[in-house]
């Protein structure tokens, strides 16, 4: 997972990406062979890794895009307003809302960074679930449905997303 390019902006998205895929490793590590195991604590403790894992994925997503948003665009919008999620269920409040719709908007300096799509938002939305659950562990299709999304739809995604504006900052 690496996007080639020279410039220092890729240099440090690569660094990310590195520590992103070491936690996707994780996942999968922690989904093979998951339906072998009987419910209970050690199951329950897989799920718990695969969605730790998942919550750093979002946060490694969310590094990167903060770094283009400072980078690129001059500011880091995650200062805003909190916007609560009215989701089911209801993963509370979060202040991540303005970067996304920031780096999903084509801007003079850029074209859009990432194509709005539900699945980022959800894993967002997943994220806080996980942080705080505490003693309640998530429901084991719950945590492998967004292993498979992240695997599937938002990391390539967020990929082609990446590589669109390294094409359109090298042309320039």
């Amino acid at each position: 997972m690496k996007i080639e390019s020279s410039l220092p902006l890729f240099n440090r998205t690569n660094d990310k990406l590195d520590r992103l895929a070491i936690n996707l490793k994780r996942a999968h590590d922690a989904r093979d062979g998951f339906d072998l195991l009987e419910p209970g604590v050690i199951r329950a403790s897989h799920a718990v890794t695969i969605g730790w894992s998942l919550q750093h994925i979002y946060r490694g997503i969310e590094g990167i895009l903060k770094d283009v948003a400072r980078t690129i665009d001059g500011e880091n919008p995650v200062a805003g307003e909190y916007v609560t999620i009215d989701e089911d269920p209801p993963y509370g409040m979060t202040r991540h809302c303005p970067l996304l719709d920031q780096v999903t908007t084509p801007t003079p300096a850029r074209p859009a960074v990432i194509d709005e799509h539900p699945e980022l938002r959800g894993l967002m939305k997943f994220k806080y679930f996980i942080k705080n659950s505490y003693d309640h562990p998530p429901a084991d299709d719950e945590v492998l449905e967004k292993l498979r999304t992240v695997d599937e739809t938002v990391l390539p995604k967020f990929l082609t997303g990446l590589e669109r504006l390294r094409d359109f900052l090298e042309s320039g």
